[in-house]
Formats: C-alpha cells, sequence, structure tokens
C-alpha cells in the first residue's frame, strides 16, 4: 500500500463535467503513477480506478459496453469510455461566456491572461467560430 493520499471522488453532477473529468484524470494518472500502480495486475488498476472515482463511476462503468475482457479490464481504455461520456456533457455556452468575459485584473501578469485566454479557448472554439459566422 501507499501513504499518498487518493484523488477525490470525481463530481459527475458538477455543471461543466468536462472540464472537471479532465482535471480529475490528471490528479488519478499522476497519483496511479506515483503509488506505483502501473505494476499491479489490471484488475487491481481498474478496482484502483473505480474506487477513486467514486461509487458513481462504478454505475456509469455497468452501463458501458465492451467489445472484449482485454477493454474491460485495461484501465486507459476504462479512461476514455470515461472521457467519451463525460465530453458530451461540456456547456458550451458557459465557455463561450467564460471565454467572452475574461477581462485583464490589473495587476495581473499579462502571460497569466493570455494562458486562460488560451485554456478556456480550447473549450469554446468551434462555438466561438458558429457565432462569427451568423454576426
Amino acid at each position: 500500500m501507499t501513504n499518498l493520499a487518493p484523488p477525490g471522488q470525481l463530481n459527475f453532477s458538477a455543471s461543466n463535467v468536462a472540464e472537471v473529468w479532465c482535471s480529475w484524470e490528471a490528479v488519478f494518472e499522476n497519483y496511479f503513477v506515483a503509488a506505483n500502480f502501473n505494476n499491479q495486475s489490471k484488475d487491481v488498476q481498474v478496482a484502483t480506478l473505480l474506487h477513486c472515482a467514486g461509487p458513481t463511476a462504478t454505475d456509469i462503468f455497468a452501463t458501458f459496453t465492451f467489445h472484449g475482457d482485454d477493454e474491460k479490464d485495461n484501465y486507459k481504455h476504462l479512461l476514455r469510455k470515461f472521457s467519451a461520456y463525460c465530453e458530451p456533457k461540456q456547456n458550451e455556452l458557459f465557455e463561450t461566456y467564460r471565454l467572452l468575459h475574461r477581462q485583464h485584473v490589473p495587476g495581473e501578469p499579462l502571460e497569466s491572461w493570455i494562458k486562460d485566454l488560451r485554456v478556456i479557448r480550447k473549450d469554446a472554439t468551434m462555438l466561438i467560430s458558429l457565432q462569427m459566422i451568423v454576426c
């Protein structure tokens, strides 16, 4: 066992699940490597993922369809399945709002502001393009 604290449970009812998922997945991947789970058996890896993500993730996992035991026992494949599950739940309107209303705060380094705009833009690019065409 490890003394590292696992990431908190994934909040599937958040207003922007895609953003929450991306953040949670990055923290989980770091935890997974730091706790040396990559050297464990496949069932331990999958169980670790489901345990860390929480009971809602286990319920969602039960709804997934697999094309073989290799997919079901591969935690990387499960991460992709959860990613696909969370992605459609991204709130494009909210992302557009964030991008259009992110103003530079006095005293904030310009690089920090630009970095934030780039991160937000990544999620809202498609909708902004459509709005520009319509306007």
